[in-house]
């Protein structure tokens, strides 16, 4: 057996290029938070590719040839994280491949039919696997003595409260807006029939004190200067009473922070409201999904209380509190009647701006699993693994409902748009870390509605380019990404 010490090799934590150009504008808080873990026990280097270029990175390999390499991965950017996972083993020869995140823990065995070059797969809570994984390093040298990858899933919920300031101190986040994404919890109690968080992280949430997260804000604002925050929390408020208790404590605390959040319609109040304003909030965003009854019952969502949305988001305004919905338009049994009531409700609500998505089947969702029950057939046997591979393909399509076929869907989708984009009071598919994005770099909410409406009038040609990928509407194609940091951060102090 190999004994194991701490400068015995060198783990590369990383993050691989992004197809959303817009999920290369803020830090990652995989890579820290895992870094946190494993200081103590190996050499860790961080390595962002969100902004690089990843050959820089493959060189980089070839010449220091880390033990461990772990890619964190979502579906946006499985199909690099798969690329570089290949390069990376061929350029070291000898690195262990390591893949967590999201989409792995939905793919489970499915990996298989993916890849060679990844030896180990990581499903679930990234922090007890790493104790597993370096256990099972510590049994041999060199390559793992496997025939396919190896699936690691750890035997307990990691608890938040025993968790580590995460290293920032490794991470280079120069290339990036001044905004940290912070967790103070985990998991989901909601179960929305379509969605995998609970597959994921589990259906009990997991929090940390809010003692734990005072001191984690203070020690960020202190040690690294960042004052915007986006909490990733499925919903910071899944406890009316936490909620409340962490708003009073940043308060309390005298920390001049400013942060968005995901919410629930169900457990928030214009009370909570104006005490979220009070301790910084800048924009609260709830998945809202559909504004048919029908519908949000067939996805369960407990949101039929439409005058108490109403209630709340005109409490928001009035605060100054920036509200984002997010509808989905496509679920199974959706039609002409209840996309238009659903546009219909987006009027009334009338939010500050819009996010509109295509439903799609993720695996091991309640949809998924009792496919046959909404009316769904799968028209590509091998849909998993070719999720990540047609991400954003509008011309691919792996299903059909009782109601639509993919091609339905999507057009139903520039329906809703469309509507949407006629109301002035709202602007469309502002996507959450934008808005903070935008604030951060020092611009405030009414610019950004100004050039939203009339790009055209305020822009000129290359600025233009650059906020329309900015936007997503998938019309230009910017390659010069650190260009359009700058572009957009200039953007953001002329119109403040």
């Amino acid at each position: 057996m190999h004994t194991m010490h701490k400068n015995d090799f060198v783990f590369h934590l990383v993050r691989a290029k992004s197809a959303k150009m817009t999920n290369r504008f803020y830090p990652n808080l995989a890579l820290p938070t895992l870094a946190s873990v494993l200081r103590d026990k190996c050499k860790v280097e961080i390595h962002d590719l969100g902004r690089d270029n990843s050959s820089n990175y493959t060189k980089y390999v070839r010449d220091t040839k880390p033990r461990v390499i772990g890619f964190t991965s979502f579906i946006d950017d499985f199909d690099e994280v798969l690329s570089l996972a290949s390069e990376c083993k061929q350029a070291s020869g000898n690195s262990v491949i390591v893949v967590g995140g999201p989409h792995v823990s939905l793919l489970g065995e499915a990996i298989n039919k993916l890849t060679k070059s990844v030896d180990f797969a990581v499903v679930g809570d990234g922090e007890p696997a790493i104790g597993d994984l370096l256990k099972m390093l510590a049994d041999y040298d060199g390559r793992p003595k496997f025939d396919k990858t190896f699936i690691i899933r750890p035997k307990y919920l990691y608890s938040l409260q025993s968790a580590s300031w995460p290293a920032w101190d490794l991470y280079d986040r120069t290339p990036f807006f001044p905004v940290l994404p912070i967790e103070t919890s985990r998991g989901c109690t909601y179960a929305c029939k379509y969605c995998g968080e609970g597959q994921m992280y589990g259906k009990k949430v997991r929090a940390k004190s809010v003692e734990q997260v005072v001191m984690e804000l203070k020690r960020n604002v202190e040690e690294l200067g960042v004052r915007f925050f986006r909490f990733t929390d499925s919903t910071l408020n899944f406890s009316k009473k936490r909620f409340f208790d962490l708003c009073r404590a940043f308060v309390d605390s005298g920390l001049d922070i400013h942060w968005s959040a995901y919410a629930r319609f169900e457990n928030i109040d214009a009370n909570a409201v104006a005490l979220a304003k009070e301790a910084g909030c800048v924009a609260l965003f709830f998945g809202v999904e559909s504004g048919s009854e029908s519908i949000l019952k067939a996805m369960r969502k407990n949101l039929t209380n439409f005058d108490h949305m109403q209630r709340v988001v005109a409490a928001a305004k009035d605060t100054g509190v920036h509200t984002h919905c997010n509808f989905i338009v496509g679920f199974p049994d959706e039609s002409a009647h209840t996309v238009s009531e659903t546009v219909q409700f987006i009027r009334n609500l009338n939010p500050d701006s819009v996010h509109i998505s295509t439903f799609f089947v993720v695996p091991e969702t309640d949809v998924h699993i009792n496919a046959e029950k909404y009316g769904i057939r799968f028209l590509d046997p091998n849909w998993i693994p070719n999720l990540h591979r047609f991400f954003g393909d509008s011309t691919y399509s792996y299903f059909r409902h009782r109601t639509m076929t993919q091609e339905d869907i999507r057009k139903y989708y520039f329906v809703m748009r469309n509507e949407v984009e006629k109301i002035n009071t709202i602007y469309w598919n502002l996507k959450d870390h934008l808005l903070l994005t935008w604030l951060s770099a020092g611009g405030n909410v009414e610019g950004l509605k100004k050039i939203w409406r009339e790009p055209d009038k305020y822009l000129n040609r290359h600025e233009l380019e650059h906020f329309e990928a900015f936007k997503e509407k998938d019309i230009h194609k910017v390659d010069d990404e650190q260009n359009g940091n700058a572009v957009i951060r200039d953007l953001a102090i002329k119109f403040r």
